[in-house]
Parts: C-alpha cells; structure tokens; sequence
C-alpha cells in the first residue's frame, strides 16, 4: 500500500481550516434570563464558521408566553440554526420600598 504524502496532505488541510475557522460562544450553560423569564441553558451554544464570517450573524430570542417554549435564533443569510428550550415566567416581588411606602401611606390615613 503506497500512501505517499497522504499523511502530509491531511495535515496540511487540517492545519488551514483550523487558521480559516472558529468557534464563537452564542450563550454559556447556565441560568439564563430572558425579560420575566428564566431557564436552564445545558451547554454551551457555539456557532462554527469562517473567521471573516461572524460580522454578518445575527441573533434574536423569542419566547412564546402561552407554550413557555423560547428559541435562539442563529442566522448567516439564509441559513438559520435554532436552538429550543422551556422557560418559566419569573413572579415579580413588590420591592421592599413599595411596602414600606404603602404602609406609610396607611398610617397617615
């Protein structure tokens, strides 16, 4: 079996796309929140293309209130990777300033 340069070959191909393209971190794992939302992000979300190429991605969430499903949209023209998770709305706390106001407010009355 012959293979020559094959070796060399594959090893310069690997070494040009990796100086060619990157890795780009989207979203972190961990807790994320959204707006009044919250959820769990599991790993990491990467986006791999040309180094050159990362100006021209975008990025929008969406969170769609009655199903609590949200997405993370990628997009590069007209190529589009999605991302789904569940989330759930955070209850919002009356702030201690409120409470203490409102109870001002009762005593003057």
């Amino acid at each position: 079996m012959n293979c020559g340069g094959d070796f060399a070959f594959h090893k310069e191909l690997y070494e040009k796309h990796f100086e060619e393209y990157d890795a780009k971190l989207i979203v972190e794992k961990g807790n994320l929140r959204i707006l009044d939302y919250k959820t769990y992000i599991d790993e990491d979300i990467y986006y791999f293309d040309k180094k050159e190429n990362f100006k021209k991605i975008k990025i929008f969430i969406e969170i769609n209130k009655e199903t609590k499903e949200g997405k993370i949209y990628i997009i590069k023209e007209e190529k589009e990777h999605i991302y789904t998770f569940k989330c759930e709305k955070i209850e919002k706390k009356e702030s201690i300033w409120l409470k203490i106001k409102d109870n001002w407010i009762k005593m003057l009355i």
